[in-house]
């Protein structure tokens, strides 16, 4: 079996059993609701220009999430208890590794943003991209979003050297240019 497609079936492996345990389904989940039920909160009487530009900054913040936080810690958590290592060892386990960590990474943010998507319609009140250019300007910067925050995430956690050390060094900055960039409001 080619690296890739052992990578896509242990992508999906990891997928199912996120779905089978309810505390890491919940974890996964989290964010998009927070976030909706934050946004539902605070859009309350704001103008539809508001309520779009903090869906769109929901969209942005789960992405810049999952690539800089999430794909960290799971860099952290398998150099930590050997699996990397472990796999050095074995002909073509780290592309498959890298491959089912990206299947991982890009359906849970496809999930989460269709999650975004269609709480933003039904409790803020937001609207859908009306036509065909619009939908596809999403999916591209969606796309350009993961494509520039989830390497940056890899080489993070990559080059860190220890996960308690991580936590300190690059949570604190990463939350607080999610939140002085925009994100979540004007």
């Amino acid at each position: 079996m080619s690296p890739i497609r052992l990578g896509i079936a242990r992508g999906a492996l990891e997928l199912r059993q996120v779905l089978r345990n309810r505390k890491d389904l919940y974890s996964y989940l989290a964010t998009p609701l927070i976030f909706l039920g934050v946004a539902s909160w605070r859009s309350g009487g704001g103008t539809p220009e508001t309520t779009q530009l903090m869906l769109a900054g929901g969209v942005g913040s789960t992405i810049f999430m999952f690539g800089l936080i999430t794909v960290p810690q799971f860099l952290f958590g398998d150099r930590e208890d050997g699996t990397l290592l472990r796999l050095r060892g074995i002909p073509g386990a780290i592309p498959a590794y890298l491959t089912a960590k990206t299947v991982f990474v890009l359906v849970n943010i496809l999930v989460s943003v269709a999650l975004l998507l269609a709480g933003g319609i039904w409790l803020l009140g937001a609207d859908l991209p009306s036509s065909t250019d619009q939908w596809l300007t999403l999916v591209w910067v969606i796309a350009l979003g993961i494509a520039a925050v989830v390497p940056v995430g890899a080489a993070i956690g990559a080059l860190l050297p220890a996960a308690r050390e991580a936590l300190g060094l690059y949570m604190m900055p990463v939350t607080v240019l999610m939140f002085v960039s925009g994100t979540f409001s004007p």
